[in-house]
């Protein structure tokens, strides 16, 4: 039997709880070279300044091999809103809830979602704002300029 846990973590040491991949192959199956295809995702919140990620592999049993590890990192500097970290799930219940604890509701998603836009929409607004003025700014200095 081989057995291996596989992750993205912002700690070198330790899977975060939702981020600990288990592959699998069976003692029974036979002894032959196997491959599977692995994509691990993870959300994580940061500060400014460095942030640090580790993919992390823990053979816990057997032999395995990990080959062509691509690490891609997509950083956003803008926050559109809440970020909550990659949640577990379990799957729906009757209630089309989400049945793990820790995984949010579909209650839980439209609300971030709804702070997302209203936050995106103000971003937009400031924004627009702030270029009127430079082309305001800008038709003064021209007039001015004309003037003179």
């Amino acid at each position: 039997r081989s057995n291996t846990n596989l992750g993205v973590s912002d700690v070198s040491t330790s899977f975060p709880a939702n981020q600990d991949v288990e592959m699998k192959v069976p003692s029974a199956a036979p002894t032959a070279l196997y491959d599977h295809p692995v994509t691990l995702h993870g959300l994580f919140s940061v500060s400014a300044g460095i942030n640090t990620f580790y993919f992390l592999a823990d053979e816990a049993s057997g032999d395995m091999y990990i080959n062509d590890v691509q690490f891609s990192l997509l950083f956003l500097p803008t926050a559109y809103g809440t970020v909550t970290p990659t949640k577990y799930n379990e799957g729906l219940n009757n209630n089309d809830e989400v049945n793990s604890a820790t995984s949010l509701t579909r209650a839980d998603i439209a609300a971030e979602q709804a702070e997302s836009q209203l936050f995106n929409q103000q971003r937009i607004e400031r924004e627009l704002a702030a270029l009127r003025a430079e082309i305001e700014a800008i038709k003064a200095a021209s007039r001015n300029e004309s003037d003179n």
